[in-house]
């Protein structure tokens, strides 16, 4: 399944959802099928130690099949875009060398944006979520020198230019970091390029109250699970949870360490928890639908989580095959 496509771009496949939506179950079984390893699209489970609250599959649900871009990255560190871009690529071959078929599962729209086409300043990279989080954090006292900081940091050169209060544009400037793991000045003319590989890419839905039980229950058992905990434990180990880039950004934890510092009631926490999960499901399904290359598959059409993944698998050999006969 790695041959060659006319175009002379390898064909790898991409199973892309809503957080909640089913997607871990789906990609074993069609893993198991086509030879496949699943490479991680999920920003959060990049990181140590984050478990419970990303819903990270344990090695012992893993099937035997190869998983790769999980638990490679330091709570500390912050994984850019760009950066993933690079791990996935490394991935993506290392796993066409060992005759496996790489597959993309994952959440996260602009990690599958960055493997259509690289995007480059050009382009206007963005990231709403990121940006309206570092907006919300210059509001905070000293938030606008903090933020100052930051840049001064990344990019010495546009920190230089622009003044702490002009927020807009000391955002904007992180943002495009973030996003391309490069100073706003190193990208100045630079055009996008198309990614290396073929991508056929398909999507899970569900029904909009169907998803959001899922998402409820889902909060309740990672929290019987002992997710406080494992927010507590990342705390004494020096991670505060107070800032808005890298493991910040995962839904929950903040909360959690607010709780724990005696700022907001469990209650409260699980609850807001709850509703910024079904919100960010809400933007996952927003972004992917505007991507016309997804094949979607809606969980209401079928009978069984069975039926819906061996049609799946039917509509990914006939797309595999055409694609070997062009």
């Amino acid at each position: 399944m790695t041959k060659t496509t006319g175009n002379l771009k390898r064909t790898i496949l991409a199973l892309v959802g809503p957080t909640g939506v089913g997607k871990t179950e789906v990609s074993l079984y069609i893993a198991e099928k086509v030879n496949g390893t699943v490479i991680s699209m999920d920003s959060m489970q990049i990181y140590r130690g984050l478990d419970i609250g990303t819903a990270k599959p344990a090695v012992s649900e893993m099937r035997g099949i190869p998983h790769e871009l999980i638990d490679v990255a330091d709570p500390q560190e912050t994984i850019t875009v760009a950066d993933y871009r690079k791990m996935a690529i490394s991935a993506i071959e290392q796993t066409f060398a060992a005759g496996r078929l790489p597959m993309l599962v994952g959440g996260t729209g602009l990690y599958l944006d960055a493997m259509y086409m690289e995007r480059h300043f050009g382009e206007q990279p963005e990231d709403p979520e990121y940006r309206e989080a570092l907006k919300k954090q210059a509001e905070n006292p000293e938030g606008r020198r903090a933020l100052h900081l930051q840049l001064q940091k990344v990019d010495p050169d546009s920190a230089a230019k622009i003044h702490e209060n002009d927020v807009n544009r000391v955002v904007r400037a992180l943002e495009i970091f973030h996003v391309t793991g490069h100073c706003k000045s190193e990208l100045s003319g630079k055009i996008q390029e198309e990614g290396p590989y073929h991508i056929l890419s398909y999507g899970l839905a569900r029904p909009r109250e169907e998803l959001y039980a899922r998402i409820n229950a889902r909060v309740d058992d990672m929290m019987s699970r002992g997710w406080r905990d494992e927010v507590k434990r990342l705390m004494e180990r020096g991670i505060p949870f107070n800032g808005e880039a890298g493991v910040n950004q995962a839904i929950g934890y903040k909360l959690l360490a607010a709780n724990l510092r005696g700022e907001i009631s469990l209650e409260q926490a699980v609850e807001l928890i709850k509703r910024d999960t079904r919100r960010y499901a809400k933007r996952q399904l927003t972004w992917f639908s505007h991507h016309q290359q997804v094949n979607w598959f809606n969980f209401s059409d079928y009978t069984s989580t069975q039926e819906l993944s061996d049609a799946l698998l039917n509509s990914i050999q006939r797309n595999m095959r055409n694609e070997k006969e062009k």
